[in-house]
């Protein structure tokens, strides 16, 4: 639920709250004022009533609804509700003044009536009329805290849009509005800060990054290159030829580490954005054009169905990459007579392979450093690569095995 939300029903509450019990004490002593009144004219009618007996006159002459009883020995006065029925529509409640009085020597009861119903009209329309003011107030109140809020949380919820946006690694900075509140100002404040600290800590990690894989290039390519002439010149026996070998293959595979953490490093900025779209199908055929040698050598059958015209923005080089490690990963986990299914599609790219379930969590598969064989002379970054170019390019990547088969889907993004 919205902030705003819960503030205007919180305010709805506490009012309605408030209205039930100012209501309450407000019906109790508008009846109370209501009874008095009528008790008030009751008794005026008494005392006219007694005077028109000291001046021996008749009480015929006393307006409203009157009843004589003869009633030796009475002597109490009360007030007591009544339904008086009429031969023509429902009984009438009234609130009766009952009293004593002496005719002609002889002790009466008289009753006299007045009508409530006049009284209950008025209780009831100004209950309604309440009510009406009430749900008067409550709606503007409810229209004027909206449109308000909109006002004072405009700018906050504009700031929310532009914490969504911001990326520093592919080089949109955070600008955040100026209000007229200060606690939004006071909180801007604090993610500037926190935005420049986490900026500064990148900064610093990425060129430590870069400078690891430059400086350790030079040294690599040197033992690789030593490595090589030794092994040219011959003339070596079984075991220091195969102690050559694997160290020259250590140094290709380090070789490779350092380019491909290169190439992570580098995804971190903006380096690699694009502006104009590329025909993603020609680099693809390339690609794969280039494996089918290898593909026929390991004995797997290859499927494709690439479309014509499929265009992406997207660097020509990390397309490359993504094809690339996508394409020899379906190879080096695939399994005898096996195949491979390439589909390539306006919306999407789908590549499947044969081959045994993953030995790893599905959710761990594009994680760096994590491989299905630890004995595979794989590296274990080629899917973290993937994912890495899918994320930089806002595309969805997604793995999973039906069929005894491994089926990477990538959803592009719409431009």
């Amino acid at each position: 639920m919205k902030l705003t939300s819960r503030s205007t029903i919180n305010y709805l509450i506490y009012t309605f709250g408030i209205f039930l019990a100012g209501a309450f004490v407000f019906f109790i002593n508008i009846h109370s004022i209501i009874n008095q009144d009528i008790e008030n004219r009751l008794q005026l009618r008494r005392k006219n009533i007694e005077i028109l007996l000291q001046e021996d006159h008749s009480l015929h002459s006393v307006p409203g609804e009157i009843e004589l009883i003869h009633s030796p020995g009475f002597n109490t006065t009360y007030y007591a509700d009544t339904l008086l029925s009429y031969q023509q529509g429902e009984p009438e409640e009234f609130l009766a003044l009952v009293f004593p009085a002496a005719i002609n020597g002889e002790n009466y009861k008289i009753i006299l009536y007045n009508s409530m119903t006049s009284s209950h009209h008025l209780f009831w329309a100004v209950g309604i009329l309440m009510i009406l003011l009430f749900l008067l107030i409550e709606t503007g109140m409810v229209v004027i805290h909206n449109v308000v809020n909109s006002g004072v949380w405009a700018p906050f919820f504009r700031n929310i849009n532009a914490l969504k946006k911001y990326q520093p690694l592919k080089g949109i900075q955070l600008k955040l509005e100026k209000t007229r509140t200060d606690e939004f100002n006071q909180l801007n404040d604090a993610i500037h800060l926190m935005a420049a600290q986490i900026e500064s800590d990148f900064r610093k990690m990425k060129e430590f990054s870069e400078d690891i894989a430059h400086e350790t290039q030079t040294p690599v390519a040197i033992v690789k290159s030593k490595l090589e002439v030794l092994i040219s010149k011959g003339g070596f026996n079984e075991e220091q030829a195969k102690l050559l070998n694997d160290a020259y293959q250590s140094t290709q595979k380090l070789a490779k580490l350092n380019q491909s953490l290169l190439l992570l490093t580098r995804l971190e900025t903006p380096e690699y954005q694009v502006s104009s779209p590329i025909h993603l199908n020609r680099i693809l055929s390339e690609i794969v054009g280039n494996f089918e040698d290898i593909i026929e050598a390991s004995g797997l059958e290859l499927t494709r169905n690439i479309e014509d015209d499929i265009m992406l923005s997207i660097h020509p080089i990390l397309a490359d990459v993504l094809f690339t490690n996508l394409l020899r990963n379906s190879i080096r986990h695939n399994q005898t007579n096996g195949r491979i299914n390439i589909v390539l599609s306006s919306n999407s790219f789908v590549i499947e392979n044969t081959g045994l379930p993953l030995s790893v969590p599905t959710n761990k598969l594009f994680d760096r450093f994590k491989k299905q064989n630890i004995q595979s002379e794989s590296l274990g970054l080629g899917l973290a690569i993937v994912k890495k170019i899918c994320d930089y390019y806002s595309m969805d990547i997604s793995y999973t095995y039906k069929n005894e088969l491994h089926i990477i889907k990538i959803n592009f993004r719409k431009n």
